[in-house]
């Protein structure tokens, strides 16, 4: 938890916070092109109290390798000045997605009584389990005059979290409005969306292993394993009324697999600069409440050294080199948690939520010598 910045670094954290400024309208900017890579589908379910008989699927009119399913009249309430709004999890955390989709379908159906909720998902073609995000489609062919408001509020409580779109239709053209909170709503990015052919067996089907039908023991323990870590996560972050936040931040993170094919030169300045621009988020983030950082300075640090130093342990530096020493225009935490688990666990985490290992990562499964140097490196306490 960090509550100040380091005495005396003012100045440096202005010219950082400049950084992640720019750093944050360039993600906005290239934020479209990114989802052209994806190619990411919109599903939505068909259920009881669903105006739907069937599911249908939706994604961008530019997805070149889809198939569109021709003109639908699945949009047809939108002609007549109606809208449409999908909020979906976007957070990889398995655990913590599945707790915020329940905590937002139960109010959503507490604040919109009457108004259409189906659920929906969004994934990528070929991955689904690895990019799944669950979500919700509501429809308002009414337009009430306070539900985009109240969508809004939710996407500024949880905006690291979720995503929110807003459908319209212009004469015969669907158009997908995405939405970011920075101190106030606006729109960030705009593209047609077609209704495409859906995938046999249905998404929907697929994704009941693991999740809701579990075929091992092995997948059970798997999830109440990282149940336990997410507890506790959620529990100091709730007793404390904490900010929870991770490094490399959102801002910057979609560059790391670019940066991890870099020489080693590059790549550690990357993940030093995440750090910089985290502690500009956590800085502000703790203006108004105690923070709770997940991976900061201490990962970058062991990750580069074990790296760095050949042979065993015995070839690390000693306890009080000055390299392990805390950077000082770096914001430095009040209290540091270290949470161990075996390694075939840790491995088993990050394929679960879908996260693709960096080539460290899997160094790190492969070399028992790594973790052994790894370890050690990480916990050492440089205050």
């Amino acid at each position: 938890m960090c509550r100040r910045f380091a005495k005396g670094c003012r100045s440096f954290h202005t010219v950082c916070f400049n950084l992640y400024t720019h750093i944050s309208s360039a993600s906005r900017s290239s934020r479209s092109m990114a989802n052209v890579v994806e190619s990411r589908i919109f599903a939505v379910e068909s259920a009881n109290n669903s105006p739907y008989d069937q599911p249908f699927y939706f994604s961008s009119k530019d997805k070149a390798n889809l198939v569109s399913s021709g003109t639908s009249n699945v949009w047809s309430f939108l002609a007549q000045g109606g809208y449409a709004h999908s909020l979906c999890v976007t957070t990889s955390h398995r655990v913590q997605a599945a707790r915020l989709h329940k905590s937002l379908g139960k109010k959503l159906t507490e604040i919109l009584p009457g108004i259409p909720i189906v659920k929906l998902l969004s994934y990528i073609p070929g991955n689904l389990h690895g990019s799944l995000q669950r979500g919700f489609l509501i429809l308002d062919p009414q337009r009430h005059p306070d539900l985009q408001n109240t969508l809004h509020s939710l996407l500024r409580e949880n905006q690291q979290n979720i995503q929110l779109c807003t459908y319209t239709k212009e004469k015969s053209r669907v158009w997908q409005s995405q939405w970011e909170v920075n101190g106030q709503s606006k729109e960030m990015d705009r593209s047609e969306v077609v209704t495409v052919n859906g995938p046999k067996p249905s998404p929907f089907v697929e994704i009941l292993r693991g999740s809701a039908v579990y075929s091992s023991l092995q997948d059970v323990l798997s999830v109440l394993k990282e149940f336990g870590k997410t507890t506790l996560t959620e529990s100091l972050k709730q007793h404390l009324n904490a900010a929870l936040l991770r490094s490399p931040p959102d801002s910057i993170s979609q560059w790391r697999k670019i940066f991890d094919e870099e020489t080693s030169l590059i790549k550690r300045a990357y993940y030093a600069l995440s750090n910089y621009v985290a502690a500009v988020d956590i800085a502000k983030a703790s203006e108004v409440s105690p923070v709770i950082v997940d991976r900061f300075w201490h990962s970058t640090a062991a990750y580069a050294i074990a790296t760095e130093i050949g042979g065993g342990i015995q070839n690390l530096p000693d306890h009080h080199h000055i390299i392990y020493h805390w950077p000082d225009d770096l914001l430095k935490p009040d209290l540091i948690l270290f949470l161990t688990v075996s390694d075939e666990e840790r491995i088993r985490r990050i394929r679960n939520r879908g996260l693709e290992e960096t080539q460290e990562e899997k160094e790190l499964e492969a070399n028992n010598l790594f973790r052994q140097k790894c370890a050690p490196t990480s916990a050492i306490a440089p205050f």
